[in-house]
């Protein structure tokens, strides 16, 4: 499991959907010209530049800061999960 998500960590990943081009639901790379062709999904195409910085790095970080929040999801899950349990417990003892 990972550490638990800070507030800076937080912020880093908002900060880099934030810079993105916003609203691609389906991506291709253009070999020649260096862009990023978008597909909003409503048939507008979006031309995105690889090369700029903010994009660069959100297509960089992606994976990684997805794997991030859903370890982060199954860290909260569980300790609901373990409150719950012990509820439920001190619930059975008090009777």
């Amino acid at each position: 499991m990972t550490e638990p998500m800070t507030p800076e960590r937080e912020a880093e990943i908002k900060a880099r959907c934030d810079a993105a081009t916003p609203g691609a639901k389906l991506m291709r790379y253009d070999h020649g010209g260096g862009r990023l062709m978008l597909d909003d999904g409503n048939n507008r195409q979006l031309i995105a530049d690889f090369y700029d910085e903010a994009n660069r790095e959100f297509f960089c970080y992606a994976r990684e800061d997805v794997l991030y929040l859903l370890a982060e999801i199954s860290g909260v899950r569980a300790e609901l999960s373990q409150r719950d349990l012990c509820r439920h417990r001190m619930t059975v003892i008090r009777r």
